[in-house]
């Protein structure tokens, strides 16, 4: 109790001193080590990780004049225990497959351990271990080589998971702990205010080969054990923010995009002075060639005033004006060359789930209502989901404007050679777009098909979610996919009789096409929180 105090009064002192984003996040990238101290069987433990120093050197980590940590370089064990029973299965098949930890199955736990020689600590909200200890040899070597390998760990920042907990959550517990155990290099996570879990997981290259440098020697995470940290496994807690309107305009020219896209945030306290969202910032989509980038231009609020922010590895960290109102508007202006055409395909899309617009990271914040207009440059033709405003041409661009009125979490944006047929029964209207060529005889079945499916649905599941539903021919086979009011679904489905390919996967088709149409009510009108 005494250390969170303190912690509070620090950090409140920090912030009246003019602490801001920028300057903790420059002093967070640049971790920087202080004097080394002999250790000697000193503890450090979290959650359901234990850590054991046993002989070696330690040192204090600073990110400018603030300690964030320490690095440990010697001999150490680590005691890991799973007490979540839903998920023995799947931590023994895990720790078998991709680890090298020595595992002790027991009736109401799964005891993981292992020997370390290198350990770095970075936290916000605990105590560290004290090095109380004799003076040591600086630790400078071992850290760079530690950096030199866990830098190419391809999650999000340190900084940005520190930043949340000191501006937005300084009485929450964070703890990041990078390992280089006996076999295996090793990470865990906690955190009781964002994500509400602790985590291990190995860190490893690719387990084959991809063929482009960036790729290969990018680290990435295997999950091991994920459990909850105060909450039971069938609730999901709730997230820190949520987002609840997205109003966005988008104008694109080839493969190149604009977006200047406006959000409706509300924070679970005003408190909250940095916000973490989930935002894409490259895209490497050829082998060699150079990275597609999703550049953040501005952040500004609703009066126009520049925002503090970060973005890097599909991580994006806003710093926010303090407000007494939780509910607040971001605008964010971002431009990039995004746009891909897969396969060489005369189309492109921005998918459902995919963070092309900044989203919450965790689902259960993701409940927003759409208003959207694209500008598409002719002769691509753009579809939005949700009822259309107006469609039309605007010069040398193909215009839709739409807006969806109840909560979803998800959107997208489809453009591309596409033929439109509409046909309006009742308040209802179902659009057909076919890719490449006209296809009538194809848009009169499936939109036939598409009516009989949601008026038999209707019966059981009650009224339809939305009055519009696009059904969007991919140039692909055996695959169908739900945004709101919308429907991906493969060319087999327009011709299914045209080749032995199209024949192959037609076959079930009628069952996909009304898995695809069931999602409108499971996705939209029963949403999943995570």
């Amino acid at each position: 109790m005494r250390f969170s105090i303190l912690v509070s009064l620090a950090l409140a002192c920090a912030i009246a001193q003019g602490a801001s984003l920028p300057a903790f996040i420059e002093n967070a990238d640049h971790l920087r080590l202080g004097d080394a101290k002999s250790v000697d069987k000193t503890g450090f433990s979290i959650g359901h990780l234990k850590l054991t120093m046993t002989s070696g050197s330690a040192a204090p980590v600073f990110a400018g004049s603030e300690q964030v940590g320490f690095f440990f370089s010697g001999k150490g064990s680590l005691e890991y225990e799973t007490t979540e029973t839903a998920e023995f299965p799947v931590v023994t098949h895990n720790v078998r497959a991709v680890a090298h930890l020595k595992m002790t199955p027991e009736a109401s736990r799964i005891v993981l351990s292992d020997d370390f020689s290198d350990l770095l600590i970075v936290a916000g909200g605990v105590q560290m271990a004290a090095l109380t200890g004799a003076s040591s040899a600086a630790l400078t070597n071992p850290f760079k080589e530690h950096e030199a390998v866990f830098s190419r760990l391809w999650i999000a920042p340190r900084s940005h998971e520190l930043a949340v907990q000191k501006f937005s959550f300084p009485a929450g517990k964070f703890v990041r702990a990078e390992l280089s155990a006996s076999r295996d290099r090793l990470g865990y996570e906690y955190d009781d205010y964002e994500d509400h879990d602790e985590a291990l997981y190995t860190v490893h290259p690719p387990y084959t080969a991809i063929g482009d440098r960036r790729l290969d020697d990018r680290l990435r995470p295997g999950t091991l054990s994920i459990q909850p940290v105060g909450h039971d496994r069938s609730v999901t807690p709730p997230p820190p923010f949520a987002l609840i309107a997205l109003d966005y305009g988008l104008v694109a020219d080839g493969d190149n995009v604009k977006l200047d896209v406006t959000e409706t945030i509300a924070r679970a306290n005003s408190a909250e002075n940095v916000l973490r969202f989930f935002m894409r910032d490259e895209a490497i989509v050829k082998l060699g060639a150079a990275a597609r980038k999703f550049s953040m231009r501005r952040v500004t609020d609703e009066q126009g005033h520049e925002l503090a922010f970060d973005h890097a590895r599909n991580d994006l960290v806003v710093e926010i004006p303090p407000s007494p109102s939780p509910v607040l508007k971001l605008k964010f202006s971002i431009d990039g060359d995004f746009l891909v055409r897969e396969g060489g395909d005369n189309a492109w899309q921005l998918g459902l789930g995919e963070p092309w617009f900044p989203l919450p990271r965790q689902l259960a914040g993701c409940a927003f209502t759409v208003h959207s207009v694209a500008r598409v440059r002719k002769p691509f033709v753009p579809i939005t989901p949700g009822t259309t405003v107006r469609r039309g041409e605007e010069g040398d661009y193909n215009v839709v404007e739409s807006v969806i009125e109840k909560p979803v979490q998800f959107t997208m944006v489809q453009a591309g050679k596409y033929t439109m047929y509409d046909d309006k029964r009742g308040e209802r209207t179902v659009r057909v777009a076919t890719y490449g060529l006209p296809n009538q005889n194809a848009a009169k079945q499936l939109t036939a098909l598409a009516f009989a499916l949601i008026d038999y649905y209707e019966y059981f599941l009650g009224p339809f979610p939305f009055n519009e539903f696009n059904i969007i021919q991919v140039n692909a086979y055996g695959f169908g996919q739900a945004p709101p009011g919308t429907m991906f679904i493969t060319n087999e489905a327009f011709t299914p009789i045209a080749s032995d390919v199209d024949q192959f996967f037609s076959q079930g088709i009628n069952e996909r096409f009304a898995h695809e149409i069931a999602h409108q009510y499971w996705a939209y009108v029963v949403r999943m929180p995570s």
